[in-house]
């Protein structure tokens, strides 16, 4: 980074500590509309010289009652987040729990709710961004070296999951997002444009009319996050331990919204991979449903209709597993689906090599009568 350059940021976020509101603001959206993608940023806040000051400049503003920059801070905070240059300091100076108790600040404010909604949007972008670049943050989400506290984050999630779910009148508008969301690709770490920031007061700013009205997919967010944690141990066994979240996420593979599916399926997929995890998969309804959207057909998206058949395929490693088949008349119903063609060519492959011959030792239930006789 060149000096000139560093030393018009280290001035910027001089101005960010200003006395002055207007000037304060000024700054902070200025650093707002050049982060993303800015690698001298990232190289300055990740430089041990002047990283934990300037962040810390940044993070005196993130609180509810700090409405009027709070945005333009976080869109700072996602871009870096998202770059992974200097996540690392992020996790260092403790943003992942500043961001989960700014998002209790922002829900028990008295802001607008189309303004909370937003704010709390961007929050949890920038959680998934940092749980998604760096382990340190996944195990600070956990909570993982504090026994009484281990998990709390998580079940937290969970209380907003349930709370941010889309108005009616939304519901098919976000699940045709969603779809083309799915089918554009997805990216782990997600970065916004100076138009994306959230604001209180923009005097009339095309994006505040934009953020008042299209509707909010906060869900989404909350599931990137556990899809993050559950590539690690830790995150796996606590949320398998978790029987609301387990309930929550078996209904998700069965949502309007084919990203809610995909997310909640790549979780489970992720647990499924270790056997020591059967069980806890086992208590919830997830190898039930994988069998029956796999056996009605009902998934027309392939990359989840297979991500259904690994889960299956996985799960059928333990006895209890394949009790489970066994009481599903799961061999049945999935030749069936494969013979008619309900899956996908690949799902049908993928079905007829790694479960369908393992199902041949499974008959079809039979009910013995007074009459027979046990060899």
């Amino acid at each position: 980074m060149g000096d000139d350059c560093e030393t018009e940021l280290v001035e910027v976020f001089g101005f960010i500590s200003s006395g002055r509101e207007d000037v304060r603001k000024m700054a902070v959206q200025g650093l707002a509309q050049q982060s993303k993608d800015n690698k001298e940023l990232f190289a300055l806040l990740a430089s041990s010289t002047h990283g934990p000051r300037c962040i810390d400049v940044l993070l005196q503003f993130l609180h509810a009652g700090s409405v009027a920059l709070l945005g333009d801070v976080l869109t700072v905070l996602i871009n870096c987040a998202a770059d992974g240059t200097c996540t690392e300091v992020l996790v260092t100076q403790k943003v992942v729990r500043r961001a989960m108790r700014l998002i209790d600040s922002v829900e028990a404010s008295d802001h607008p709710q189309s303004l909370q909604r937003g704010l709390e949007e961007m929050t949890l972008m920038l959680l998934s961004n940092l749980t998604a670049s760096h382990v340190s943050a996944v195990d600070d989400l956990l909570q993982v070296t504090d026994e009484d506290l281990r998990g709390f984050y998580l079940g937290k999630l969970l209380t907003y999951y349930t709370r941010f779910t889309v108005d009616d009148g939304c519901s098919v508008e976000v699940a045709v997002a969603g779809e083309q969301q799915q089918e554009d690709g997805g990216d782990d770490n997600k970065k916004l444009s100076e138009g994306d920031a959230v604001r209180s007061n923009s005097g009339g700013n095309k994006s505040e009319e934009l953020n008042k009205t299209v509707p909010r997919d906060l869900q989404r967010w909350i599931l990137q996050i556990l899809l993050n944690v559950t590539r690690v141990a830790d995150g796996q066994e606590l949320l398998l331990e978790d029987d609301d979240w387990l309930m929550a996420l078996s209904d998700c593979l069965s949502s309007l919204n084919p990203r809610h599916r995909l997310l909640a399926a790549q979780c489970f997929r992720n647990c499924s991979f270790q056997r020591e995890r059967h069980p806890g998969i086992l208590r919830s309804r997830c190898l039930r449903v994988c069998v029956e959207r796999l056996s009605d057909g009902a998934e027309h998206i392939g990359e989840i209709e297979m991500l259904l058949a690994e889960i299956t395929a996985n799960l059928m490693q333990t006895e209890a597993g394949i009790g489970l088949l066994e009481e599903l008349n799961a061999k049945k119903h999935l030749q069936a689906s494969v013979t008619a063609g309900k899956v996908q060519a690949d799902t049908c492959k993928f079905l007829n090599e790694h479960v369908l011959p393992l199902l041949d030792d499974i008959v079809d239930a039979y009910v013995m009568t007074s009459g027979d006789e046990l060899d």
